[in-house]
């Protein structure tokens, strides 16, 4: 999956939307931090890049969650940072991005409706990419 060398930037970025999928209805349930957890070990965890990325991206999820970060405005970090990095995010890349955030979304009791608005602006951002490729 990794042809390019991702930045502890990148990570931080996946921190924000993930953060911001499970934080759109305001609170973390214990299911979508377990979808997280799992994602992050599936998909996400390193070492090759030279630092640790599963403890970046929780330690930036912890960062985020102390500061009381409004969930729009971490989905907004990620998208500025995949606007300006979109060589990073691969087709697959953006792939497993979209099935984790409907994972976290369905992690408890389904998708309500602000996870589905958040979903379809991730939906937009990505076929805009796709599109611009």
């Amino acid at each position: 999956m990794k042809s390019v060398s991702f930045t502890k930037d990148f990570y931080r970025a996946i921190s924000n939307l993930f953060y911001s999928f499970s934080m759109i209805d305001k609170t973390m349930s214990v299911q979508e931090k377990k979808e997280i957890v799992w994602a992050v070990k599936q998909e996400w965890a390193t070492n090759e890049y030279g630092f640790d990325s599963e403890e970046l991206i929780y330690e930036t999820m912890r960062s985020l969650i102390k500061e009381k970060q409004n969930a729009d405005q971490a989905f907004e970090k990620f998208k500025v940072f995949f606007i300006a990095n979109k060589e990073l995010f691969s087709k697959d890349v953006k792939q497993e991005l979209l099935e984790a955030c409907h994972k976290i979304c369905n992690a408890d009791h389904g998708k309500n409706k602000s996870e589905l608005i958040l979903l379809t602006k991730l939906h937009k951002l990505i076929k805009t990419s796709n599109l611009n490729n």
